[in-house]
């Protein structure tokens, strides 16, 4: 049986010959670069720069030899744009705080203040301010409130909201037929359609690190759970309009990447924490 159709019994709850094991094909279950790089030693693989598939947790690609080597069945199809807004292209060396070495996206922009905390930018943008922030033991990046406070009696969530959410352009949709190609004819490991964008209320991305505007609208995550119960109006309508562009992009998605793939991820939203739920 052949990791990907082991996937597809497993998702047709049908028995497998054995489990269904993923590592780095999604966000949610990623490895950090630091982790994988002593992975890659423990196995002795070769040693080599960890490739940053997100920036934000700094999570590491697993190259083929490691899914080989730790029989992994599914890898991701990740888009063109990591989490900072910065197209994943022209690699260049960047060493983590331990000193893990990596190879970041080469629109990626740093800096780093009198405590050794690194900042990054939106887009890798410095003339805005900063979006995201480590310090300086650090494994992962922060995001930093730019948003600050806001107006209630002046709450447009369409507008507040506007530069949060895009249709899927067309080189993004090309590149997506390319790559899922690549991996259906390629490998035989199931694969996962690393989507997103249907991930309401998320409070990861309430701060927007990758838009380079100052964010507008409720973005503290305090200040949108009460919203809940104080603005619900303002959230309905914010997931009315988050809705729309979803299944817009669901459909171009499709188009895309056709039967290729046998599993989309669409949100990574927490509706809990390790001690409880957000709200009860």
């Amino acid at each position: 049986m052949t990791p990907r159709e082991r996937l597809i019994r497993t998702i047709n709850h049908q028995e497998p010959d054995r489990l269904v094991v993923d590592l780095g094909a999604t966000s949610q279950t990623g490895i950090n670069a630091s982790t994988l790089y002593q992975l890659r030693k423990a196995l002795g693989l070769e040693e080599r720069p960890v490739t940053i598939q997100e920036p934000a947790q700094l999570l590491g690609r697993v190259d083929e030899d490691l899914l080989q080597a730790l029989e992994i069945d599914v890898i991701g199809l990740w888009g063109p744009i990591n989490t900072l807004g910065v197209k994943n292209e022209n690699w260049k060396r960047w060493d983590m705080p331990d000193g893990t070495p990596t190879l970041m996206a080469g629109g990626m922009e740093f800096s780093t203040d009198e405590k050794g905390a690194i900042y990054t930018y939106p887009q890798g943008d410095k003339s805005v301010p900063p979006s995201m922030v480590m310090p300086a033991d650090g494994y992962f990046f922060d995001n930093i409130d730019r948003g600050g406070e806001f107006d209630e009696d002046d709450l447009d969530p369409i507008r507040d909201f506007a530069d949060d959410f895009s249709i899927i352009d067309d080189e993004t949709a090309k590149y997506l037929e390319r790559e899922s190609k690549r991996l259906y004819e390629e490998t035989n490991l199931g694969i996962v359609g690393m989507f997103g964008g249907a991930s309401f209320g998320d409070v990861f991305n309430l701060p927007a690190c990758w838009v380079k505007k100052k964010p507008q609208g409720i973005r503290k995550m305090e200040d949108w759970l009460m919203a809940h119960v104080l603005y619900p109006d303002y959230i309905y309508e914010l997931f009315d309009f988050q809705s729309e562009i979803i299944l817009r992009n669901l459909e171009i998605y499709r188009q895309a990447v056709g039967d290729r793939i046998q599993v989309i991820w669409i949100s990574g939203t927490d509706f809990g924490t390790q001690n409880g739920p957000f709200v009860s």
